[in-house]
């Protein structure tokens, strides 16, 4: 398949989502509409909004060629959250003493100087959350054929595949 024979179509959906379809040479049209989402954010110094809402990857839906034939792809929802850093800041004067001025009732100005003690700031961890998909099954709109996947820790386990012919 080259490049140069594709044509791609960014579209959006009833609620503005976008998606994108893709079509060959071929005739055969590739659906892009199931969507991973991930966001970032501080945790750990008080409260802390997350970055706004991205879509970072789109995942194949339907194929369908010139007669109609498609195959159906499946997903579910498959979360995770990770600590991708974690931070903290060290606050300090220098030089260590310094120089300030403080006001008399009168309003006479008297000097004065201060010493801040290193400060610890909070641990904060910054975490990524990704709202992927786990391919579940794949389907044919014109064949009773069916596969369908199950997912264990570490693998991924082909548990059914239909044929009824």
């Amino acid at each position: 398949m080259s490049k140069d024979n594709l044509k791609f179509e960014i579209l959006h959906d009833i609620e503005y989502n976008p998606y994108f379809v893709m079509k060959d040479s071929k005739g055969i049209t590739y659906y892009f509409k199931a969507i991973e989402e991930t966001y970032t954010k501080v945790g750990g110094g008080g409260h802390s909004l997350p970055s706004p809402l991205s879509i970072t990857a789109w995942f194949l839906t339907k194929t369908e060629d010139a007669n109609g034939e498609q195959l159906i792809f499946e997903y579910e929802t498959d979360g995770k959250e990770y600590t991708i850093s974690k931070s903290q800041t060290l606050s300090y004067s220098e030089p260590a003493m310094q120089e300030d001025c403080d006001y008399t009732p009168a309003g006479d100005i008297v000097p004065k100087t201060y010493a801040k003690s290193p400060t610890l700031g909070p641990i904060l961890s910054n975490v990524i959350s990704i709202n992927g998909k786990k391919l579940k099954r794949i389907t044919s709109n014109r064949h009773n054929e069916k596969i369908e996947f199950d997912f264990n820790i570490g693998e991924t386990v082909l548990t059914h595949y239909y044929n009824a012919k």
